[in-house]
């Protein structure tokens, strides 16, 4: 649903201090919603944060641009060290999204780009592998 332009709240933001029980959403950037404190998402598997709900431009818009997540994996450095990096995916407004880590010394200035987050994530999947190839005790399926 697109956003009115009196700056009344949208559906989501509406169904989201419902769910998570807030009176207002604590916005770090109110023009990008980013939010002061990251929502945590856990499932069985793995837990993920939502940085920023991002804005809808159009009533057909299915995913808020802007919208920001992040989700730990294996670090691209060292993918077989025991320290994982924060990657963040972000809906840009060119319609794609873009998976990079989270690294602020810039080591890793790596920015996947796709039409589909499936797509973003099987490039960074692709590099990771890449590394891991050729090490000891690793899986190679070639």
């Amino acid at each position: 649903m697109a956003e009115q332009d009196d700056g009344s709240p949208t559906i989501v933001e509406e169904n989201l201090r419902r769910a998570i029980g807030l009176r207002d959403l604590q916005l770090a950037d109110p023009f990008n919603r980013t939010l002061s404190v990251p929502m945590i998402v856990r499932s069985k598997r793995h837990t993920s944060k939502v940085l920023a709900l991002g804005r809808f431009r159009a009533p057909t818009d299915d995913v808020p641009i802007g919208y920001q997540s992040s989700f730990p994996y294996f670090s691209y450095l060292d993918p077989l060290g025991k320290r994982d990096m924060e990657y963040i995916t972000t809906f840009t407004p060119e319609y794609t999204y873009e998976v990079k880590a989270n690294d602020p010394e810039g080591f890793h200035d790596n920015v996947y780009v796709e039409r589909s987050v499936t797509g973003a994530w099987i490039r960074l999947l692709k590099d990771i592998n890449s590394k891991m190839v050729g090490e000891p005790n690793v899986y190679d399926p070639a």
